[in-house]
Parts: structure tokens; sequence; C-alpha cells
């Protein structure tokens, strides 16, 4: 387990680093609106919303940028923490709005 989770950083950092390696990237307006530690929501279904705390902004190799966040699921029985998802930017700002 601890092998695998070597793995997994070892692969962001170096997708991180190669993105940041590209010329000519730019920040969209999308990716200023999104920082780390930012908490985001969405309704999935009639009295359940995720939440979604953002851990990390990473790029990929060609330059897109990606959302690391944490996942909480909330219904009428309390909140679940569903682990961590990654989402590109674009998707990510389609489907989640920012809390107040």
């Amino acid at each position: 387990m601890e092998e695998a989770s070597f793995m997994h950083a070892l692969v962001e950092s170096v997708i991180r680093d190669l993105g940041a390696m590209l010329p000519g990237r730019k920040t969209s307006k999308a990716a200023q609106e999104v920082r780390e530690q930012m908490v985001f929501t969405r309704s999935i279904a009639p009295g359940v919303t995720e939440l979604a705390e953002v851990s990390e902004i990473l790029s990929d190799a060609p330059g897109m940028p990606h959302i690391r966040y944490r996942l909480y699921t909330r219904d009428q029985q309390g909140s679940y923490y569903d682990g961590y998802r990654v989402l590109a930017l674009s998707s990510f700002t389609e489907l989640y709005r920012r809390v107040a």
C-alpha cells in the first residue's frame, strides 16, 4: 500500500513538472477562481449534496489544469468522506459552485 502511494505521488509530481515546462501556458479565468482549500458544492439528488474541498491544482503533461479534491457526501443522516477525486478544471467548474 505504501508503495502505491509513493508511486501515485511520484507520477503526480512528474505530471506537474512537465506541465510547468510547457511554453505558452495561460491561466484561465476559471483557474483564477479556484484555489486550494476552497470549498465547492453540488446537488446530486433531492436532499443529497456533495462538498468538494480543493486540495491541489495540478497540470497534466500538455498543461491542462486539473483539480484534486476531497469529496464529502451530505444527506439526512450526516456527512460522509468519499476520498480524493481528480477532475479537469473545466469539468470541475461546470459541476461545482463555490460555497459562499
